[in-house]
């Protein structure tokens, strides 16, 4: 078990102070709640107001979840043990190739997906689908470390054992 100094956090200029347990579990509940959405790509709307057209452009949520389990990996970086380092690198690999580097390395698997199917698929889709699907498999990964660093256990999550 990794011992952590509790530290407060001040927020805001106030008296709004927060530990890194705490820190922790916002973020986790804010990765929570951008997952009870249904996954969707960039959106754009027009809405004509008379003389002029505005363009509204909505987040891309997969693309705010994925940073928000990154930004949940880094901020829990120093309680990395070997298996949670290897799995790291591991599921964030894909999110740091340029989309030649991604073609590239997984042509030979890009083309049997697209032999398969019997739509157009664009390896800029296959990329943000295995990204997503990484950080999923991230996610999974980063609760898991934490319950072996018994990083869950507190008198006020009313778990002992």
């Amino acid at each position: 078990m990794v011992e952590t100094e509790e530290k407060e956090f001040r927020f805001g200029g106030g008296d709004d102070k927060l530990s890194f347990r705490q820190i922790i579990f916002k973020h986790i509940d804010k990765i929570l709640e951008i997952s009870r959405r249904e996954f969707t790509t960039n959106i754009t709307k027009e809405k004509i107001h008379g003389m002029y057209t505005e363009t509204i452009r909505e987040e891309d949520n997969r693309e705010c979840y994925i940073q928000a389990v990154q930004s949940l990996a880094y901020l829990l970086m120093p309680f990395f043990d070997n298996k949670m380092t290897t799995e790291f690198k591991k599921l964030t690999e894909i999110h740091g190739f340029l989309m030649y580097e991604f073609s590239e390395k997984y042509k030979e698997e890009i083309k049997k997906i697209k032999e398969k199917s019997t739509r157009d698929i664009k390896s800029h889709r296959l990329k943000d689908r295995w990204a997503l699907r990484d950080s999923q498999i991230l996610f999974q990964e980063l609760m898991l470390l934490l319950k072996r660093e018994d990083f869950l256990k507190s008198d006020d999550m009313g778990s002992e054992e």
